[in-house]
Order: C-alpha cells, then structure tokens, then sequence
C-alpha cells in the first residue's frame, strides 16, 4: 500500500474542552465536540462504502492520550467500522485527565493500535541532544511495552517536530511506523519502516472538509498544506521563540 489518508485528531469533548488532555492554550484549538467528531467519521464512513474506499486505508489517529480516547472516541469509532491509532504522552499515564495504565489496555484489547507520543512531551523535541531525543523514545516505548505486554511499534511526533533523530531513535526501540504531521499522503519507506504523514483536524472544520481530505485533489488538502509549509519556516527562523510568538497570535 504506496498511499493512505491520515487523519490526525486529540480530543473529543462531551460537554466542555476541560475533560479530557491538555488545557494549555495550544492545546485548546484542536478540541472537538463528540456531535461534530460523530459527524466527520460517519461523513467518512458513508465515502469509503459509496467509493469502496477500505477502512484501513484511513488511518484516523488521536495524539496526547487524553481521557475522551476510550469514553468518547473509540465507542464512535467502533459504531462506524474504524480501529483507532491511540498515541500515549507517558508521563502523563495515570495522571488528571489522561488515560490510566488499565485503559490503555482496554483500547488495545478493543483491538485499536497504541503507540508512544513521547514520554513528557517536550514543546520542541528536535532542538533536544541526540541522548535526550533517544531517552524520550526509549523511556515512552518501555514503560508502554510493559504495560501492553509487547512491543509498541506506532509513534506519533509531538508538535510536529519530526527529524532525523527522532527517526534513527524510534526506529532502534523497534518502532515500525512513525506518524509525523506533514500534510501528505504518500508514505516514505526507510530500511522497510514507513513514515506516514497526517491532515490535523481543528476545532471549527465541517464534516464536508473533512470528507474533502479523502479526495485525492482538494481545496482544504491546498489549504492545510500551504499552512504547514508556512508554519514550518516560522519555526525554523524563531526557533526556541515559536511557541512564545504562536501564543500571543492565539491570544490576539
């Protein structure tokens, strides 16, 4: 399989964004209503049927590893046919808001896919040394393998921040796929090991534009690609300072 959809997603909210995953600002604008992500799946669902789309060739993942992966979001997964792709914050296992260890297993034994999303998180993981990127993979992969019982071979890159570290370190803790957010369906192919990229699913997008992302032209596949190219080069020129001005643009 050369191509899929990628869907990338956070939380599902029932009643206030406060329930589940990370409060902090950023955070904030990728929260979504359980109507609104009901919605988008069934939208989804009912094209892959009209246009004999297979299911598993659209991979819907969830980052961060909120408490709305197992209450809201693999219930409405499973009503449509869909598995899941659950990315696990480490650090934050057992901790408010995030799923417990118990949790995580119960997702797996629902048969969705768990993988690491690092272990704490970091605001920019690749400006991190190479033993601080390695120990962020390794720490993350361990403590989820012992919880699972076998090995984690998903991961998700937080922020965004993918590089060649990332990519030498997860694949030496035997990660397999890394999921990164690049706007693209096409998959790279590293030493038998694939890297897949995601369209991000914001708070605010219709169902319509989110069906639009399965087609293989669309106007929301330009839009969300010229936004990632443009907040790729903001992160370069204001490094460490991207998050401080991301922020106050939010704010304002």
């Amino acid at each position: 399989m050369s191509k899929l959809i990628s869907l990338m997603y956070h939380d599902v909210y029932e009643k206030s964004v406060t329930e589940s995953g990370f409060q902090n600002i950023g955070a904030l604008k990728y929260k979504i209503s359980r109507q609104s992500f009901e919605e988008q799946i069934k939208e989804i669902s009912d094209i892959c049927e009209a246009q004999s789309i297979e299911k598993r060739n659209i991979c819907l993942t969830f980052d961060d590893g909120g408490k709305s992966f197992l209450n809201v979001i693999a219930p409405i997964l499973e009503i449509y046919g869909f598995t899941g792709y659950f990315f696990i914050t480490t650090k934050l296992i057992n901790t408010s808001g995030f799923l417990t260890a118990a949790e995580i297993v119960e997702l797996d034994k629902r048969g969705h896919h768990i993988g690491t999303h690092s272990h704490s998180h970091p605001p920019n993981i690749s400006v991190l040394s190479y033993r601080e990127i390695e120990s962020e993979w390794t720490e993350s992969s361990n403590i989820l393998n012992d919880i699972l019982k076998k090995p984690v071979e998903f991961a998700s890159i937080p922020g965004g921040f993918f590089s060649s570290d990332s990519e030498k370190a997860l694949f030496s803790v035997g990660v397999n796929v890394i999921f990164t957010s690049n706007p693209v369906s096409s998959i790279k192919i590293v030493n038998g090991k694939s890297i897949i990229g995601r369209y991000s699913i914001m708070q605010g997008m219709t169902k319509e534009e989110v069906r639009d992302i399965t087609k293989s032209f669309s106007l929301i596949r330009f839009k969300l690609a010229l936004k990632w190219n443009i907040l790729k080069i903001a992160k370069l020129a204001f490094g460490r300072n991207y998050f401080k001005l991301r922020n106050y643009l939010i704010k304002k």
